[in-house]
């Protein structure tokens, strides 16, 4: 089995239910925190990996609206009421939502207790999951709260992803862009020429050593690590925008992969990419994702959203 350490977090990447061994708990008390979503297609997964664990579930609505103060407060309440202590391991079996609030209840529940996640979408196994950054929503803004805490292990198990419908697979694969432009020029340039997106452990792989690089050198993401965000300053203005907006929101992945669109030009006219690699990535955007809303895209709706970004160092 491939593994890799980011940190304090060993990244496993099994390619069978064999490889994934029962020991990774530590013969601990298990808590696992899903949504609806979760519940109904991946912990059947979950089950027939560990087919003798016993745990107890927190079941929390899906949707962005989970990561909010009053989840946090129903989950805390949850763990008092079944005695949850420091020997006990939280797992996070679900998308990004689940994984961020996962890692932040249980780096505030008394000063930290064990996670592991199990993430079940292509955007939480490339990007939500590693690196131990979390956070929840506050009053329409994204991740106002949130700590940096490790998980004990992250557990990239692909077959999850047989469980997305088509949009939710897709969106993910703006994240595998955004990673890839980070990556030296060749890893861009081998990626690039194949057109297309193949989804492979390898792949998810790749984007985790990319993405280690900025983590390993910046962790409390001062410096270095920002680039990281590269199509998230719009990507979030966007997203947020959209929540608060549309009867069916975009998904994460579908405004990031606006925001790469506008900031590839950005970096293009401002810094001086290439413009052949704008070209590369724009197209390749285009040729996966549908043009969002026009509403979304005009300044005025996204100003207050982008002056709230974590990465704004003066008001206004």
């Amino acid at each position: 089995m491939q593994t890799l350490k980011v940190r304090n977090t060993e990244v496993l990447f099994p390619e069978n239910t064999h490889q994934i061994k029962k020991d990774i708990f530590h013969n601990a008390r298990v808590f696992i925190i899903c949504d609806t979503q979760t519940k109904k297609h991946c912990l059947p997964v979950f089950n027939s990996l560990f087919p003798d664990l016993k745990y107890t579930s927190y079941v929390m609505p899906d949707g962005e609206s989970s990561k909010s103060l009053k989840e946090t407060d129903r989950i805390v309440n949850f763990f008092l009421s079944h005695q949850l202590n420091r020997n006990d391991i939280v797992v996070g079996l679900g998308g990004g939502v689940v994984c961020d609030i996962t890692g932040f209840v249980s780096s505030i529940y008394k000063r930290g207790v064990h996670c592991i996640y199990f993430p079940t979408t292509l955007l939480a196994m490339v990007d939500a999951a590693i690196g131990g950054k979390n956070g929840i929503d506050f009053k329409g803004f994204k991740n106002i709260f949130g700590t940096f805490y490790d998980p004990e292990s992250v557990v990239i198990y692909t077959p999850f992803l047989k469980t997305l419908d088509k949009r939710h697979l897709e969106s993910g694969k703006a994240e595998i862009i955004k990673t890839m432009l980070l990556g030296n020029k060749n890893e861009w340039e081998s990626f690039a020429k194949k057109k297309q997106i193949t989804i492979s452990t390898g792949l998810i792989k790749q984007c985790a050593e990319i993405k280690s690089v900025f983590v390993e050198k910046d962790y409390y993401d001062r410096k270095e690590r920002n680039a990281l965000n590269f199509g998230h300053t719009l990507g979030h203005a966007i997203e947020a925008y959209s929540i608060s907006r549309h009867p069916v929101p975009l998904l994460h992945g579908e405004a990031v992969a606006a925001g790469l669109i506008c900031e590839l030009y950005l970096s293009h006219i401002k810094t001086g990419l290439d413009r052949s690699i704008m070209n590369e990535a724009t197209e390749m955007i285009r040729n996966i994702f549908e043009p969002v809303p026009e509403d979304c895209l005009k300044f005025d709706h996204l100003k207050k959203y982008m002056e709230q970004d974590k990465k704004n160092a003066r008001p206004g």
